[in-house]
């Protein structure tokens, strides 16, 4: 009895004694942000330039300045081999069907000897086509700023001497970063990806790191992921005024009744605001359904303003400026102060807000 009761104590302290330890382990364990391993130090304001270079894609992102704030603006150009035009084969002759005496008929095969093979022939070098963006980055392009300030990896890799780097794909790395900051540069080169997780494996001043899918990704695909498409910042249920103009000088204000609340806001004239103008909201939904489609270069011919609107909220307001070409199809096109450029939309919404617009100022 007495052993039994001996043995149930020192059963006792043991659970205990593995108790204690487990859970001081786990106090002490570290945070997982806090594994992270920092590639440099910078500040938004210190980083200047991030630079992505590989076989298909130069990106270069850099935050701008002008009166109205910091911006993000992006230079992306897209290296692709052109294909070459193939020469359909010519159908054979139809049953019945007389040849053309000009041309001449094939020649029946002989029997020859067998000559040398020759040498193939140098193969000639492939064309390359080259297409150049220029545009302002959106949200996406304001998270990549602040992932690389500064730059942190998932952890660092302890590489044996000697060892195989095509394993990580940084024999012969796919692309490049560098990342310019404080007048400094510092080459980041991206491997391959990890299974499963498909993590990157990164090379630094000498040292592998493993660095999260994402980071880079936006990089990778800039002119699809890190374009804005919006022509000014605001989502609706932020707006509290939308003023348009015709060129004629017609106008017509529109201001947003209750807009904290989704279920009783309306869109009313600016001098009867608490009459909900019915037409008026659904010309708002349209014209807000504006976005850009490409960012284009000025054209050589003058393009004509159809209409302007300032979008407004909390006291902030950004002009919209939309004009259509003179040429045949008619182009449309918008400048803003917020894209910094200028862009094109879809022709039909352009068109429609603009013809709707006439009809609520008759």
């Amino acid at each position: 009895m007495r052993q039994i009761a001996v043995l149930s104590l020192l059963l006792a302290a043991a659970l205990a004694a593995s108790y204690w330890t487990w859970t001081a382990d786990v106090k002490e364990a570290p945070k997982s942000g806090d594994t992270k391993v920092a590639l440099y130090a910078a500040t938004e304001d210190e980083l200047q330039k991030l630079h992505w270079e590989s076989k298909e894609l130069s990106v270069d992102v850099e935050r701008r300045k002008d009166a109205r704030g910091a911006y993000s603006w992006v230079d992306a150009t897209e290296r692709k081999e052109k294909k070459e035009a193939k020469a359909p084969p010519k159908p054979p002759a139809a049953e019945g069907e007389e040849i053309d005496p000009a041309e001449p008929a094939e020649p029946t095969p002989t029997a020859e000897p067998a000559a040398p093979i020759p040498e193939p022939a140098a193969e000639a070098p492939k064309e390359i086509e080259t297409k150049h963006t220029s545009f302002r980055g959106g949200d996406a392009a304001d998270t990549l700023w602040k992932d690389f300030a500064p730059l942190h990896a998932l952890r660092e890799l302890v590489i044996p001497a000697g060892a195989d780097l095509a394993t990580f794909g940084l024999a012969e790395p796919s692309a490049k970063v560098t990342v310019t900051r404080g007048g400094t540069t510092q080459e980041i080169e991206i491997g391959g990806e990890t299974y499963g997780a498909k993590d990157r494996y990164i090379r630094t001043n000498g040292k592998v790191y493993l660095l999260a899918q994402d980071t880079t990704r936006a990089l990778e695909f800039a002119s699809t992921r890190l374009v804005e498409r919006r022509v000014q910042p605001f989502v609706e249920d932020k707006l509290d005024r939308i003023d348009a103009t015709l060129p004629d000088g017609r106008s017509l204000g529109l201001v947003q009744t209750n807009k904290d609340d989704k279920e009783k806001a309306f869109w009313a004239k600016a001098d009867a605001p608490t009459d909900k103008y019915s037409a008026g909201d659904a010309w708002v939904t349209k014209l807000l359904k504006l976005s850009v489609r490409l960012y284009a270069e000025e054209p050589a011919a003058p393009l004509t303003s159809r209409l302007t609107w300032v979008a407004t909220s909390e006291g902030e307001s950004w002009k919209v400026e939309l004009l259509s070409s003179t040429s045949d199809p008619i182009e449309w096109f918008i400048r803003s102060e917020y894209d910094r450029a200028l862009v094109t939309l879809t022709p039909t919404q352009a068109s429609v807000a603009v013809s709707e617009l006439e009809e609520l100022l008759q």
